[in-house]
């Protein structure tokens, strides 16, 4: 009980999210803080997030930035 509430405490300092919101998050997530994170940066599934974290060699700014990186049909500027 001890450790999930820091796992709370953790994710809600690194999301902005309420106290609630981590919880839900975290459960969805598994228990795994890395995995809720991801998720909660990203606005991603479970699933996903875990894909992510697993090509970024479980990085979790690697993650979240391929899950945000602009994908090839909508690019980031305007072509002249």
């Amino acid at each position: 009980e001890k450790l999930r509430a820091r796992t709370v405490t953790i994710l809600t300092q690194a999301t902005g999210l309420g106290r609630p919101a981590c919880e839900a998050v975290l459960e969805e997530a598994g228990g795994d803080l890395k995995v809720a994170l991801v998720m909660s940066l990203a606005g991603t599934d479970p699933t996903a997030a875990r894909t992510a974290l697993t090509a970024a060699d479980g990085v979790v700014r690697t993650a979240v930035q391929s899950l945000s990186a602009p994908t090839p049909s909508s690019p980031s500027r305007r072509e002249p």
